[in-house]
């Protein structure tokens, strides 16, 4: 019993680490743009599911059914005074119960998932590759700040990879009962997004390349149970799939042709977007490792043995950098199989050199911490210039860091007139408790206007009467929104 708790020390402390991370001040630290909508998308989808108005739990083309399911299932439990309400976020205070409550809720349900990869990682790889594996997705800043949003990306993400790596194991042990588990997640993963279709190449790569007697009949056995428990959590299928189905795949079709962001990486420069992205946003010694790990693979053949894991790495590579919409927290795709990589280099290496890694991993991570704790979205590698470099170059995004901060500050002002967001205004508005002062435009009765660091570079956004910065919010190494405060002419 003691050397099974000695054994499991590292898991449990890197465990305990991940929510050390992700729950303090939960709720507390942004509101992501998106995070609103799926709230009132969770809030319509619990009373169809309540009424038996079956055909509105579609709320959305991504189709976000599993987050939906968790965000009901906070709400009908914690949250019973708004379950009948039209408009049950019109009070900021409700709205951020309710967003902090249901973050909590989402990172523990991340937990089981991530638990449950180190348990496959562990009999795939070994000890200690799981446990560096587990470092590396427990202190990435990135990762982190993506985590602690109730969005639809860390989910459809950790539960795609545990699809992977729940196949991989499938073809190594052969057992029904983990070809059925894969087909559950991957069933979840597609519910809550429909990216992981981009996966299945590979997955049919992975039955034809194994020893499993019948492939053909494994591979379809995975596919009709992934089918089978997708229309079963998902109601709005039960009333006209082929109809539902259709807007799906329109959605996709939208995002890879139409939803046009990121234009200064158009043509063939779309294929530096996500590997400029990925410098400015992981910690050094991840960058360097990462980079020392790749490069392992092509130097000493190592190709056969990480085949699956790099098809991985490139059909999502592939997709997204040819896609016209480009979004940061797409990169999450590319870096729990990347980690994984990584891990297995490390795993190689002496084991004082091991220990070397870890130590300066946990330092650079409470230095991180201390910088930009608890809006880890806000972290760009200050060491490249940071968020007005990363500006420059168009990967730096703001999807809400700050803005509750300056919601915040503006409700403690009395006798307000006006105020003026023109980006990202979900992410103050449902934070912000005057709300019939926000405003579309300036005029005379502008007091304040809000916006980020990377709009402010704009001078035709601020006009001469309100060039006054009174606040400023930011990490500990640079401001990101600024509060400008307006004087009468």
């Amino acid at each position: 019993m003691k050397n099974k708790f000695y054994s499991l020390l590292p898991f449990l402390t890197l465990l305990t680490l991940f929510l050390l991370l992700r729950l303090p001040k939960l709720g507390l630290d942004m509101t992501h743009s998106d995070s609103p909508r799926w709230h009132i998308r969770s809030h319509n989808f619990l009373q169809a599911v309540r009424t038996g108005d079956f055909a509105k739990t579609y709320q959305h083309n991504q189709p976000g059914i599993t987050l939906m399911w968790l965000g009901s299932i906070h709400e009908f439990h914690f949250h019973k005074d708004i379950i009948n309400l039209s408009e049950p976020f019109s009070n900021y205070q409700t709205y951020l119960k309710v967003d902090s409550g249901s973050k909590v809720f989402l990172v523990f349900v991340l937990l089981v998932v991530f638990v449950s990869q180190l348990v496959i990682i562990t009999r795939l790889y070994g000890r200690t590759a799981s446990i560096l594996y587990a470092l590396l997705a427990s202190t990435e800043p990135f990762l982190i700040g993506v985590d602690r949003i109730f969005h639809v990306t860390s989910l459809e993400n950790y539960l795609l990879f545990l699809t992977f790596l729940l196949l991989s194991f499938f073809t190594k042990e052969k057992k029904l009962s983990v070809l059925l588990f894969a087909s559950l997640t991957f069933a979840l993963s597609l519910l809550t997004k429909s990216s992981g279709l981009v996966l299945l190449p590979l997955f049919a790569f992975m039955f034809f390349r194994s020893d499993v007697k019948s492939k053909l009949k494994a591979g379809l056995t995975f596919l009709a149970v992934t089918f089978i428990l997708y229309y079963v959590f998902f109601p709005a299928l039960w009333t006209n799939p082929a109809q539902y189905l259709t807007k799906i795949f329109s959605g996709i079709e939208n995002a890879v042709y139409k939803d046009t962001r990121s234009m200064l990486y158009n043509n063939f420069l779309s294929l530096l977007y996500y590997p400029v992205l990925f410098a400015f946003k992981s910690s050094p010694q991840v960058l360097i490792v990462s980079c020392l790990a790749l490069y392992q693979i092509w130097q000493k053949k190592l190709l056969k043995e990480r085949l699956n894991l790099l098809i991985y790495i490139l059909l999502f590579y592939v997709s997204f950098s040819l896609s016209v919409k480009k979004i940061d927290r797409y990169l999450i795709s590319l870096l729990l199989p990347l980690y994984l990589v990584v891990a297995l280099y490390l795993e190689k290496i002496p084991f004082k050199a091991q220990r070397v890694y870890v130590l300066l991993t946990l330092l650079i991570s409470l230095i991180i911490s201390y910088l930009y704790f608890p809006v880890f979205s806000s972290y760009y590698a200050p060491y490249f210039g940071g968020i007005k470099m990363a500006t420059k170059l168009n990967v730096y995004s703001n999807s809400g860091q700050y803005y509750q901060h300056a919601a915040t500050y503006l409700n403690n002002k009395e006798n307000l007139n006006g105020v003026l967001v023109p980006f990202n205004k979900e992410s103050f508005h449902y934070t912000f408790k005057s709300k019939d002062k926000l405003q579309d435009r300036v005029d005379k009765n502008t007091d304040y206007i809000v916006t980020s660091a990377n709009k402010v570079a704009d001078g035709s956004l601020i006009p001469d009467r309100c060039k006054t910065i009174e606040q400023s919010f930011g990490s500990r190494v640079e401001k990101e929104i600024f509060v400008f405060k307006c004087v009468s002419n």
